[in-house]
C-alpha cells in the first residue's frame, strides 16, 4: 500500500486519541545491529586501549605476592557477664550467613586494619607500591589488596592479602589474623566490662543473701515451726477433727437432755390416754426402741473415726431412720406406747433420772472444752498463715539473690579463667591453614587484565549505546522517521558514492547523441530512486481523485545541502519522460538563472514568462525550468501574494505538473506560507543530520498551514551487512 493512501498527519491527530509523537520503549534486534555497526570503530578502539591495557599488565608488570589462611568459625560465644548473664553458643549452621557475615565484617573493619598498619609502618607499606599518603593511604592500600571470602554453605573465612613486597605478606597477615581473634573475644565477651564490677557486685549479692537469710531464720523461730506447710496441715487437721468432736458431743448432749426431761416429766400413775397395748406389740415396740439405741451407738463410734459422708455412715443412718419409721408408725397406732414405753421396773427406778443428770453434765462439760479449744486452733492457725506469707516471700527473695550470685560468681571466675589463659587464644575459631609463604600471584594479574579487556569491551559498548540513544538526537533510518516522525515514508534514498554523482547540471542537461558502436551511457545512480517516487506519487494522485491541470508539488528539505534539489530535479525528469504532458520545474533556491527546456536547452525567462509564453512556444521540449530570485530586497515577504495572484494563471496553463524546488522550511521562510497552495509538499530529510525534534516542529509548521506532507529520507547509510539484517528495501 502506498504510504500516501493512508490519512496524512493532520487528519490522524484529529481523529486519534494517540500522541502525534510517541516513541515506543522497546529495543528490537535491528536497533542492537545497527548500534553495533554503526559504532563498531568506537567499540573497536575502546576494545582496542582495553587489549593494550590489559597486555601491559600482563607481560610488562611484576606480579603481587601473595599469602593465604583459612578460617573454621566452630561456633560463636555471645555472653553479657557484666550484667550477670550466662554465656550462649550460636552455631553457624547452613543458613547461619549472618554469622559468617558479621565475622567478615569484623576481619575487615577499618579499626583492625589500621592496627596493622601502625604495627609495621606505612612507609614500608606503601614503598614497594610506589605510592604516597601516609598512614591513611596505607590503611586504604591494605585494605583494597585484602581479600575475605566466606565459602558457601560451609564455616570457612578464606583470608588473601596481595603486595609487592614477598617479605610483607605473610607477617601482616599473620599479625591482621591474630588482632581479629582478640577482637572477636572482646567483641563477643565484653572483656573491658568485667574485673572490679564484677567483683563488686558479686560481694554485694554475697551481703544481701546473708540478711535475707538471717531475717528467714527469725522469722521462722518467731512462728515456732519448722515448716510452715506441715504446721498449717496439721493444723487444718487438729480443727476438722475439734469439729467433728464437738458435733458428736453437742448431738450426745440433746439426746442425754431430751431423756432427761422425759424421766423427770413422768409419774408412776397410770395413764389414761387409754387401754394398754397388748403385749406382743409392747414388746415389738421395745425391741425396736432397743435396735435404735444400739445403732446411735454403732453411729457414734463411727463418727468418732470417719466422715458423716462416709458409706459406712450413711447406711446405719439409714437403717436408723428405718426403725424410727417403724416406731412412728406402731405410736400411730397405738397412742398408749408413749405412756407404757418402759418397764415398769426401770420407770419405778429412781437413779436412773440422777444417772441420766450426771451424762448430761458431763456432756455440757466436754462441749464447753471443745468449743475452747477450737477457738485456740483456729486463731493458731491465723497467726500461721500470716507468719507463712512473711516467710514465703522472704524464702522467694532468698532464691532470687542466690540465683544472681551464681551467675555472677560463674561470670566472674570465667573471667578469672580467661586471663590465665591469656588473650588471643580463642576456642571456637582455629586456624585450618596459617598464612601461607608468599608465591606470585599470576591469576591476579591475569583477572586484572581480563577485568582491562573486558572494561574496554563494555566502555566501548556503553559510548555507542549512549551516542545512539541519548546523545546523537538525528533521524537515521526508516525506522526512526516511522517512530518519531509519524509521517509517511514514500522513499529511502541510500547514500550514494561522490564519485557516481554528478549534480544537478546532470539531471537537467540535454543528451548528446553517442557514436555508432559506442556502449550505451552509464545511468545516473539516483534515477530507479526519483522514478520510484514520481510512481508513488501518481498512484497518490489517482487515489485520492486529483484530475485537475497543473498538479503542485513542493519539494522542500530542514537544512541546506539534505538534497532537496537534486530530489526536485530528478523528479521533474522523471515526469517529464512518462509524455503525457509538460512539466515546469520552479526553482526557489534563491540564485537567478534562466529558463531552459530539457531536450535543447533553449533559454527562458522566470515564472511569469513561463506562463504568459507557455511550453507550446518550445517545440518539443516536455520540460522546462523557471527560477524565481528570493534573496532580493522585499521579494520574500511579496511572494506569497505574487504567489496567490499566480494561482489562477497556474491552474489555466497547458503545464501538467509544476514542481517547485522550495527554500528550507523555519518560522521565516515562505515555504509554510506557500505550502497550502500545493497538493503535496515532499519533505527531504537527510540522514544522520537533520534532528528529529526540528524535524517535527517543521511538520508541525506544514501541518498548521494545511498543507499535505510526505518525507523523503536522503543518504541514509547501510551499516549492516544484509545476511544479519536487511535495513533497506531498495539496494543502491
Amino acid at each position: 500500500m502506498n504510504p500516501l493512501t493512508a490519512p496524512s498527519a493532520p487528519h490522524r491527530a484529529a481523529d486519534s486519541t494517540e500522541p502525534p509523537f510517541s516513541t515506543p520503549a522497546t529495543l528490537t534486534a535491528g536497533d542492537i545491529y545497527y548500534t553495533l555497526f554503526r559504532h563498531k570503530v568506537k567499540i573497536l578502539l575502546c576494545a582496542l586501549a582495553g587489549a593494550v591495557a590489559a597486555g601491559a599488565v600482563r607481560f610488562l608488570g611484576d606480579p603481587p605476592y601473595e599469602s593465604e589462611a583459612k578460617l573454621l568459625v566452630r561456633y560463636v560465644l555471645s555472653e553479657s557477664r557484666a550484667l550477670g548473664g550466662e554465656a550462649g553458643a550460636k552455631s553457624p549452621d547452613p543458613r547461619g550467613d549472618t554469622i559468617m557475615k558479621s565475622e567478615a565484617e569484623i576481619l575487615g573493619s577499618l579499626d583492625l586494619v589500621r592496627q596493622v598498619v601502625d604495627a609495621t609502618g606505612p612507609e614500608r607499606i606503601l614503598g614497594p607500591m610506589g605510592a604516597a599518603g601516609g598512614p591513611a593511604g596505607a590503611v586504604a592500600a591494605v585494605r583494597s589488596n585484602l581479600s575475605i571470602r566466606v565459602a558457601p554453605a560451609t564455616s570457612v573465612i578464606h583470608i588473601a592479602f596481595r603486595h609487592p613486597d614477598p617479605e610483607l605478606v605473610q607477617p601482616i597477615l599473620r599479625d591482621l589474623i591474630s588482632r581479629y581473634l582478640r577482637l572477636h573475644l572482646e567483641t563477643h565477651t565484653a572483656n573491658g566490662l568485667v574485673g572490679d564490677v564484677l567483683s563488686q557486685e558479686t560481694d554485694r549479692l554475697r551481703a544481701r543473701l546473708a540478711r535475707t537469710e538471717e531475717e528467714l531464720r527469725k522469722a521462722t523461730a518467731a512462728a515456732g515451726v519448722i515448716s510452715p506447710e506441715d504446721a498449717r496441715r496439721e493444723q487444718a487437721e487438729r480443727i476438722s477433727g475439734l469439729r467433728r468432736e464437738l458435733l458428736l458431743a453437742q448431738a450426745g448432749l440433746a439426746e442425754r437432755s431430751a431423756l432427761l426431761e422425759r424421766l423427770r416429766r413422768r409419774e408412776p400413775a397410770v395413764s389414761l390416754a387409754g387401754p394398754t397395748p397388748p403385749p406382743e406389740i409392747a414388746t415389738a415396740y421395745e425391741g425396736l426402741v432397743q435396735q435404735a439405741l444400739q445403732l446411735r451407738q454403732v453411729e457414734r463410734e463411727l463418727l468418732a473415726q470417719f466422715t458423716p459422708e462416709s458409706g459406712r455412715v450413711r447406711e446405719v443412718r439409714e437403717r436408723l431412720d428405718l426403725l424410727l419409721a417403724r416406731r412412728d408408725a406402731l405410736m400411730v397406732d397405738h397412742p398408749a406406747l408413749a405412756e407404757h414405753s418402759g418397764a415398769p421396773g426401770r420407770l419405778a427406778d429412781p437413779g436412773r433420772t440422777e444417772e441420766a443428770a450426771a451424762h448430761v453434765a458431763a456432756l455440757e462439760a466436754r462441749v464447753a472444752v471443745l468449743s475452747r479449744g477450737l477457738e485456740e486452733a483456729r486463731a493458731e492457725h491465723t497467726r500461721a498463715e500470716e507468719s507463712e506469707g512473711r516467710i514465703q516471700e522472704l524464702r522467694r527473695q532468698r532464691d532470687l539473690e542466690d540465683t544472681n550470685l551464681r551467675r555472677y560468681a560463674a561470670s566472674l571466675e570465667q573471667e578469672r579463667i580467661g586471663q590465665t589463659l591469656g588473650g588471643g587464644r580463642v576456642a571456637n575459631i582455629s586456624q585450618i591453614q596459617t598464612p601461607s609463604p608468599p608465591f606470585a600471584d599470576s591469576g591476579g594479574t591475569r583477572r586484572t587484565a581480563g577485568m582491562l579487556l573486558a572494561g574496554g569491551l563494555l566502555v566501548g559498548l556503553a559510548w555507542a549505546f549512549l551516542t545512539e540513544w541519548y546523545l546523537d538526537r538525528s533521524l537515521k533510518r526508516s525506522v526512526d522517521v516511522e517512530r518519531e516522525l509519524r509521517t509517511p515514508l514514500l522513499i529511502d534514498i541510500p547514500l550514494q558514492p561522490r564519485r557516481n554523482l554528478e549534480g544537478v547540471a546532470a539531471l537537467l542537461a540535454p543528451g548528446k547523441p553517442e557514436p555508432e558502436g559506442a556502449p550505451p551511457p552509464r545511468p545516473h545512480p539516483l534515477r530507479p530512486f526519483h522514478e520510484t517516487l514520481r510512481d508513488r506519487l501518481i498512484a497518490d494522485f489517482e487515489a485520492r481523485g486529483l484530475t485537475h491541470r497543473p498538479k503542485l508539488v513542493a519539494v522542500t528539505g530542514l537544512g541546506r545541502g539534505a538534497g532537496v534539489s537534486t530530489t526536485a530535479a530528478g523528479l521533474a525528469r522523471s515526469f517529464s519522460e512518462t509524455g503525457d504532458g509538460s512539466v515546469l520545474l520552479v526553482s526557489f533556491a534563491g540564485s537567478s538563472g534562466s529558463a531552459h527546456h530539457f531536450l535543447h536547452g533553449r533559454a527562458a525567462g522566470g515564472l511569469e514568462e513561463m506562463l504568459s509564453n507557455g511550453p507550446a512556444g518550445v517545440a518539443g521540449a516536455n520540460l522546462f525550468i523557471a527560477a524565481e530570485d528570493t534573496a532580493q530586497g522585499g521579494a520574500s515577504s511579496n511572494l506569497p501574494r505574487r504567489f496567490r495572484g499566480l494561482v489562477p494563471r497556474l491552474k489555466s496553463s497547458s503545464f501538467d505538473y509544476v514542481i517547485f524546488d522550495m527554500p528550507p522550511v523555519s518560522q521565516i521562510s515562505v515555504t509554510p506560507r506557500l505550502a497550502s497552495f500545493m497538493d503535496l509538499v515532499l519533505v527531504v530529510v537527510e540522514a544522520e543530520r537533520t534532528d528529529r525534534d526540528v524535524a517535527r516542529r517543521a511538520l508541525g509548521l506544514l501541518e498548521a498551514s494545511g498543507a499535505r506532507a510526505g518525507v523523503v529520507l536522503n543518504r541514509s547509510r547501510r551499516y549492516i551487512p544484509a545476511l544479519l539484517h536487511e535495513d533497506h528495501l531498495a539496494t543502491p
